[in-house]
């Protein structure tokens, strides 16, 4: 197992030097899938919890065999675009001056006190909240199950923050202290803090950084380095509390060295762990089926989960009497309480083997295309939806993001505001920004 391990760090490596050699996009479609799979799988095979086990051949054949229908979808856009003569090798400038940025900041504000409200919900009906909690395990637990409709009002938080940010970049001459969009996304932050919860707060600096790379300027390496370091120490301090009950046994602990090792640990189940409950799932004992084939179901788990109902939602009453998971896999769950696992599952209930190696390349096909226009045809609505999608590209071993109702409807709502906040301009100032320069072909669409 740790020969794999090697190999996929040497690739992870191998595409962090060709960014700096050949002054590539590190958020390419290719790049993002094969560096975030690379890292998962490079730490998973280290095999430090004996429930990761050497992948089944059948496991393999999903795993790789879906990576690879990725790659062919995204390769196939460049071979169209070299066939048709299409050049794409220096960068159009965007245009952020022809926008409806008034418009937009009121969807921006609109989802800011949906997503406040929630929070306000949750802190009335849970008393405090869980950053000055003392039990802060139970207090999460508390604050995130009040009630429906609040804990899926706060989660919009980070798409709140990512509208603010792109409104940051709006053409003005203002000093930036004066910038609405920057105070409002500190804000926002700073509020959504509160809860404890990491998930929005990644996909906002995720979609920030993706955002800021192919509409503003290219990301030097450093730069990329500290968002990752950031992350990690996100995941890192989160172990921390689990391991130590959050605050309880930490001061009675005296020695640093007995729990750096368990704090390490956590990180390294939350990737591993998706890999070991998809072997888990694919390879069931005695053939016997592990999951019900779902023909669709799973992949509009999201939206279905967000329609209320008498007596629940949609996709909760769609469930009832069926032997169908919820966004926890309990069939798929091979260890307690670790139960996330690669998308790959989710196109597999759905559509079997058909699924899971034709889905990824209509995926990459589509991702590559809307990136594609991203370089020869920039738009803030292209833009934005590109970075949205490239934060789940590079967490797809953890899900399928349209499991997520939060996610899915959020998708809707950003392309609803940027759509219409750029067919209903009518300013005459413009600002246009070339975030690349001149860079080749392949290193704009791989």
């Amino acid at each position: 197992m740790i020969a794999v391990s090697i190999v996929s760090f040497c690739i992870a490596i191998f595409l962090i030097l060709e960014h700096i050699v050949r002054k590539t996009d590190f958020f390419s479609p290719a790049r993002i899938y094969l560096f975030f799979h690379s890292i998962a799988l490079g730490v998973a095979f280290i095999a430090w919890d004996k429930a990761m086990t050497p992948f089944k051949p059948f496991t393999s054949v999903v795993y790789f065999g879906s990576g690879i229908c990725f790659l062919l979808g995204v390769w196939s856009v460049q071979l169209l675009a070299r066939l048709s003569g299409k050049d794409a090798s220096v960068r159009r400038p965007l245009d952020l001056g022809r926008y409806n940025w008034g418009l937009h900041l009121l969807f921006a504000f609109v989802l800011f006190f949906f997503f406040a409200w929630g929070m306000a919900g949750a802190f009335r009906g849970a008393g405090t909240f869980p950053l000055f909690a003392k039990e802060k395990l139970k207090a999460i637990h508390d604050f995130m199950t009040q009630k429906w409709s609040y804990s899926f009002a706060l989660s919009y938080a980070g798409i709140a923050m990512a509208l603010f940010y792109m409104s940051i970049f709006r053409p003005r001459r203002l000093p930036k202290i004066f910038n609405l969009s920057i105070w409002m996304t500190v804000i926002s932050a700073m509020i959504f803090s509160l809860a404890l919860s990491r998930s929005a707060l990644m996909f906002f600096a995720f979609f920030a950084l993706v955002f800021y790379n192919e509409a503003i300027r290219r990301l030097s390496v450093l730069k990329l380095f500290n968002f990752f370091l950031i992350c990690f120490a996100i995941i890192f301090v989160s172990g921390f509390f689990k391991v130590n009950g959050f605050e309880k046994n930490t001061l009675n602990i005296k020695k640093p060295s007995k729990i750096l090792l368990p704090m390490l640990k956590v990180p390294y189940m939350y990737f591993a762990n998706n890999f070991w409950n998809l072997d888990y799932a694919l390879n069931p004992e005695n053939y016997q089926e592990r999951h019900p084939t779902t023909y669709g179901f799973t992949m509009l788990e999201g939206a279905l989960d967000a329609m209320k109902v008498p007596g629940g939602t949609l996709g909760g009453g769609l469930r009832e009497g069926t032997k169908i998971d919820n966004q926890f896999n309990a069939s798929a769950a091979k260890s307690r309480g670790w139960n996330t696992i690669g998308y790959q599952w989710t196109l597999y209930k759905d559509f079997g083997l058909a699924g899971v190696l034709l889905g990824p390349f209509i995926i990459g096909f589509g991702l590559s295309l809307l990136y594609f226009k991203v370089c020869s045809q920039p738009s803030l609505l292209n833009v934005a939806v590109y970075s949205y999608l490239a934060y789940f590209v590079a967490i797809s071993c953890f899900g399928f993001f349209s499991e997520s109702p939060t996610y899915t409807y959020g998708l809707i709502y950003l392309c609803l505001c940027c759509y219409l906040s750029q067919s209903t301009f009518s300013g005459r100032r413009t600002l246009a920004l070339n975030p690349a320069g001149p860079t080749s072909p392949e290193s704009q669409l791989s």
